[in-house]
């Protein structure tokens, strides 16, 4: 890059299974489309049981994306 200046993106995710089990996912990466395949592989690696219902104190509506894995 000019004047020495090397970017990386980042994602952050949070990848869930429905059933109370969660799991937090950092990727980095020189490119962001390699950074979120990265993040989602190390978030579903290390899922954790989460209580339910107590976590978070108001209604959440939506939806996963159809195409998600």
């Amino acid at each position: 890059m000019k004047g020495g200046r090397r970017f990386s993106f980042t994602a952050l995710m949070v990848i869930g299974d429905g059933n109370g089990r969660v799991g937090l996912g950092y990727g980095k990466a020189k490119e962001a489309g390699l950074a979120v395949p990265k993040g989602h592989r190390r978030g579903s690696q290390d899922l954790f049981d989460s209580p339910r219902g107590t976590t978070i104190v108001y209604p959440v509506l939506g939806a996963s994306a159809p195409d998600a894995c």
